[in-house]
């Protein structure tokens, strides 16, 4: 109801305006772009082999296990993070 009312905003707003945002949401049945993925960020579990950072880096001729840079000797696990407590 609320993106009908926005869409009649926006049509009163600017003549001939076009919204591709829209478009592109119905066609690939996506309602709410903004949503959080199904599966929480985490460290001690593996990136899927469909994860676009994991695509880029294989493009450049990175394989899971190894580490980062030129000659490999970069980091091979995630940066771990430690919450501390301030009095």
């Amino acid at each position: 109801m609320q993106r009908e009312q926005y869409k009649d905003q926006v049509v009163k707003l600017s003549h001939g305006y076009e919204d591709k945002a829209e478009k592109r949401r119905q066609k690939h049945g996506i309602d709410n772009p903004h949503a959080p993925d199904s599966a929480p960020s985490s460290v001690d579990q593996a990136i899927s082999d469909s994860n676009k950072g994991h695509k880029l880096l294989q493009k450049m001729g990175w394989k899971s296990g190894e580490g980062l840079g030129k000659s490999q000797a970069g980091i091979v696990e995630p940066v771990s993070h430690h919450v501390v407590a301030k009095f």
